[in-house]
């Protein structure tokens, strides 16, 4: 079995993106709970922010596949990846 270090570059900058995208789903769980805690909000408010969040990550889906159809999956992403 071969060493954690003696891995490629690619595998450990692929295990990287993986922590960071479930660290951001785990902490979007929480997000409801700091705008109705510390920030005040109310609950139905708080509820349309996080419903008008998960459409834009639907929408966001629909059209990044559309851009990668058209333009090439690897161009789409780094395009995405520099603009956010």
């Amino acid at each position: 079995m071969r060493g954690l270090r003696e891995l490629p570059g690619v595998v450990w900058l692929l295990a990287v993106g993986v922590f960071v995208n479930a660290f951001v789903s785990f902490v979007f769980v929480f997000v409801f709970l700091y705008l109705t805690g510390p920030r005040g909000i109310e609950a139905g408010a708080a509820g349309l922010v996080m419903g008008a969040a998960g459409l834009g990550l639907m929408a966001g889906n629909f059209t990044g596949g559309w851009f990668g159809d058209r333009y090439g999956h690897r161009r789409t992403l780094l395009a995405a990846a520099a603009c956010g």
